[in-house]
Formats: C-alpha cells, structure tokens, sequence
C-alpha cells in the first residue's frame, strides 16, 4: 500500500526519492491499519501499482535494494 524509497551513493543521501501510496484493490486488515494508520479510504483515490510500476522500476532500475516491511 506503500512505497518509499532514498537513494545513496556511498552510503550518503542523494536527495533522490520516490513515494507512493498504491491502492491495493482490497479491503485492509484492520491489525494492519492500527499498526500503520493507513485506511482504506486514504487510498481509495490512489492509483494501482500497475499503473506505477514502471516509474518505480526506472527509480530502482541498477540499484542494490535494500528492503525493509
């Protein structure tokens, strides 16, 4: 439901970002939304990942990921 990335370049910041809300096209666990506070009305307006992807893949596209959930 969300995706948040910095870049770094030798381990310091570049001020480089991507953020983005994703609607995912199902209701929310409710122990979800009282860990993250995210509801699913916030995200109804937003957009599917399908139709973010492609953005996200050019931010990320030959870079070691680090991923954190």
């Amino acid at each position: 439901i969300e995706i948040g990335c910095v870049e770094l370049v030798n381990r310091r910041l570049t001020g480089e970002t991507f953020h983005q809300y994703i609607n995912p096209q199902r209701a929310i666990d409710a122990g979800a939304m009282e860990v993250h506070g995210i509801t699913n009305e916030s995200l109804a307006d937003k957009p599917v990942f399908a139709d973010i992807a492609e953005d996200f893949l050019r931010f990320i596209e030959g870079a070691e990921l680090i991923i954190h959930n």
